[in-house]
């Protein structure tokens, strides 16, 4: 491995998600103060969106990390399920037996223990990851268990995670009551030339490289160009640079060498963009 090579104590862009590495970006800090706040306050449903690999997951870890002991939390990563399935695997992540029971007895056990955790003080925090992918009937179901509102608070609290075609799923007739309690939207956005920048060194120093520059200017500039901001992709084509540059004994990564590594991962190699706006943004680093 290259750690060695680069004198540092962790590998700086590694998967999947660790909240040892969460940059805190003010979109990041916003929607994370959001989240929190409204799961909190009982306000019913949130929903969280932003295209594959943005930050989702590692921002949802860091509210899971919020919450206390007074909240029990079911996070949903399989969401290629139906009605039935969904109220299974809810069940199943709350530590309930839920196998062998039809339809009526998941809804009737599910219901009973939100109630029995409402009265003993424990908030159900229900969190559905690439909720976009539910089956309308399983979001309909989201809806449905919404219905054991008291007259103070919501229960349970939802999170729904997803991409934007969820918004498109949400204006279906059969979807406008689960879309009517949606009470916080918040969108994730890919990052900025200089977000890039600030993010790459973010990670080099927690991993315990901050004396010197790894990426010059030029890196940074292609890193961008190739991943259009999106921290996934930039922590996949950065750990292949550095893997490329530990091979050919390079301490310090320009863009020929960011050239190799997407040889290797089968990425396009030509410049993607050719605006005079992107020439002029990408510019900005080399000031």
């Amino acid at each position: 491995m290259y750690l060695e090579f680069f004198n540092l104590g962790k590998s700086p862009f590694r998967q999947p998600p660790d909240l040892e590495f969460y940059f805190p970006l003010k979109q990041y800090e916003s929607a994370s103060a959001y989240l929190a706040y409204s799961i909190l306050n009982s306000e019913g449903v949130v929903l969280l969106t932003g295209e594959d690999g943005v930050g989702k997951s590692l921002l949802i870890q860091k509210l899971m990390a919020q919450f206390d002991y007074a909240s029990v939390v079911a996070r949903v990563f399989q969401t290629q399920l139906d009605d039935t399935s969904l109220l299974r695997a809810i069940l199943v992540e709350f530590g309930q037996k839920a196998f062998g029971l039809d339809k009526v007895e998941l809804l009737d056990q599910l219901n009973s223990f939100l109630i029995d955790s409402y009265v003993n003080s424990v908030q159900p925090v229900i969190i559905i990851d690439d909720v976009q992918h539910l089956d309308v009937r399983a979001l309909v179901e989201l809806r449905l268990l919404l219905g054991l509102e008291t007259d103070k608070v919501v229960i349970p609290q939802i999170v729904l995670v997803g991409t934007r075609a969820i918004e498109d799923k949400l204006q279906l007739p059969e979807l406008s009551s689960l879309n009517s309690y949606i009470h916080l939207r918040k969108h994730l956005v890919p990052l900025g030339l200089e977000e890039t920048s600030d993010y790459i060194r973010f990670r080099l120093a927690v991993a315990g490289g901050a004396e010197r520059e790894v990426f010059l200017a030029d890196a940074i500039e292609s890193i961008y160009a190739h991943t259009k901001g999106i921290p996934r992709k930039i922590n996949i084509l950065c750990d292949t640079a550095m893997m490329c540059a530990f091979a050919d004994e390079c301490r310090e990564i320009n863009a020929g060498l960011i050239d190799t590594a997407l040889l290797e991962l089968g990425w396009e190699t030509k410049d993607p963009e050719n605006s005079d706006s992107y020439n002029s943004t990408a510019s900005l680093l080399s000031r």
